[in-house]
């Protein structure tokens, strides 16, 4: 990995070091004497002088290079007080030579300098981490700080976005199962299933060593709404069951063996259209991994985890309804 910076090399240059005592005796400000010096040394641009079809030139005023060719010539430098006198340079400042930086570069009113680097056969978040590492145990100075840019802030920022649309998934799946089943506790029960799909996620990642990455959480995002369909289908055949006058025991059982077949079918169409797809390139596999991982233990833990937090949940209704003294209600 090959590394570039902006820092330029340090060019020499001519420094005034003002004495603000002796300038004030003579009524000078800094400002009045870095102005002379600079006019002086560098020069100024007074006026632009334009020909007829041409561009404008800029006529600049300095001195004669003969009146500044070395640091003694600029000591005898004059600059008019208010107090109407002339009055040397090197009455009020003394001159030295020395060198200083080219060019400097600024961003929100900070100097910086820029270290840019490519990243060959290694993964952006593995190169971070790594950086980050040995960052940690360089000292830095209080008036100095380090912070990681380019691709990495896209990706931090890309992170943030993905995490709100992950949340905002959660929110609206949970919106739709309610008005489609008219119960804010059944949804609650289905939602179990992407926690469970987080499982297969982790495992299969690491097995693959695929790296945490945005395709791996846009393929989170998409199993939130894949996952929850084998729960659909649970509990679903389960309320139909249980409108025939069929207990919730019974029911949630027997609706686990008619629906296992169609949720199996289901998962496995899926993986098997995914998995060449998890053969492909950097950019697609870890979506496909991702997806296959989680809907394969969703799919498994589902027509187990779901019925038992059913049942539990049904018998805590039928608790709460006795405590209250209340008409025995269903799981809604």
């Amino acid at each position: 990995m090959e590394s570039k910076n902006t820092m330029v090399e340090e060019a020499p240059e001519t420094k005034v070091y003002i004495q603000r005592d002796k300038a004030a005796l003579y009524n000078l400000s800094v400002d009045d004497i870095s102005r002379t010096a600079k006019i002086a040394i560098k020069g100024a641009v007074d006026t632009k002088y334009k020909e007829p079809g041409k561009d404008e030139v800029d006529i600049r005023l300095r001195m004669r290079p003969e009146d500044r060719k070395n640091v003694t010539d600029l000591r005898n430098l004059y600059i008019h007080s208010p107090l109407e006198l002339q009055v040397p340079l090197n009455e009020v400042a003394y001159i030295g030579v020395g060198v200083g930086p080219s060019e400097i570069k600024r961003q929100d009113r900070q100097r910086y300098i820029m270290v840019t680097a490519n990243i060959y056969k290694r993964s952006l978040n593995e190169v971070i981490n790594e950086i980050r590492g040995r960052l940690a145990k360089y000292p830095v100075p209080d008036e100095y700080f380090i912070y990681l840019g380019g691709e990495s802030e896209q990706m931090n920022e890309s992170f943030q976005s993905l995490a709100f649309a992950l949340i905002l998934a959660v929110v609206l799946v949970y919106m739709i199962m309610a008005s489609q089943f008219e119960s804010l506790i059944q949804p609650f029960i289905i939602m179990f299933t992407v926690p469970l799909s987080l499982i297969g996620v982790t495992v299969i990642l690491f097995m693959t060593g695929t790296p945490v990455s945005l395709v791996v959480i846009i393929g989170m995002i998409m199993l939130i709404g894949i996952v929850v369909s084998n729960g659909i289908i649970l509990i679903d055949y389960t309320n139909l069951l249980r409108e025939q006058g069929v207990q919730a025991e019974d029911a949630i059982i027997r609706a686990s063996r008619v629906r296992m077949r169609p949720i199996l079918m289901t998962a496995f169409s899926t993986i098997i259209a995914l998995f060449p797809l998890s053969m492909g390139g950097e950019l697609m596999a870890p979506l496909a991994v991702t997806v296959i991982g989680g809907l394969a233990s969703s799919t498994f833990l589902t027509i187990v985890v779901i019925p038992v937090i059913y049942l539990l949940v049904d018998n805590a209704q039928h608790r709460m309804a006795v405590l209250l003294k209340k008409p025995v209600e269903e799981v809604s």
